[in-house]
């Protein structure tokens, strides 16, 4: 790399920092979209516990082993959905205390005094860049379980519905009518 000459090392500079820019940009847009998806399968598994909650208050099924876990299995996409989110605010607020010592410690080496509580702000917040790369682990882990256990939620909540609803009209001869 000592061989470049300045304009060659310049214009490598400058190509580095598009590529900098560009992932920023894609990572921001991954986080963005991250939130949204969470977020509509929060909603979508909220929207289908309290549907088939309503069935069972109203009278129109009848409750069962499978349905209950049909239903278990629903919440557990409930919960994994408030793990992702709460972990990716743990995360947020980690990073940005990860930047902040980042940015003090190279203002430090660069040669600025540093006031004794800037000092101790770098101290609080050493191990900020740890937490936060657990924390965002811990959030993809909390989104893919998510993502997984709502997939499974359906077809196990559809089968229950329709087994219970076999069950519960079978005598009577009446055809059931979920919607």
């Amino acid at each position: 790399m000592n061989d470049l000459t300045n304009g060659q090392r310049m214009k490598a500079e400058e190509e580095a920092n598009k590529d900098h820019e560009a992932h920023v940009r894609w990572q921001g847009i991954t986080i963005t979209q991250l939130g949204y998806v969470v977020n509509l399968l929060l909603s979508f598994s909220v929207a289908t516990l309290g549907y088939v909650v309503n069935l069972i208050i109203t009278g129109q099924i009848r409750t069962d082993c499978e349905l209950c876990v049909a239903l278990c299995v629903v919440l557990a996409a409930i919960i994994a959905g408030v793990v992702t989110n709460f972990s990716r605010l743990q995360d947020f607020r980690y990073s940005a205390r990860a930047a902040r010592c980042r940015e003090l410690k190279h203002r430090g080496k660069l040669g600025e005094s540093l006031s004794n509580e800037k000092q101790a702000t770098i101290a609080k917040y050493e191990c900020s860049h740890y937490l936060a790369k657990c924390f965002g682990r811990v959030s993809w882990f909390a989104f893919w379980t998510q993502l997984i256990v709502f997939a499974l939620s359906y077809p196990i909540l559809i089968h229950a519905l329709l087994a219970v609803a076999t069950r519960t009209h079978k005598d009577s001869g009446a055809v059931f009518n979920f919607w």
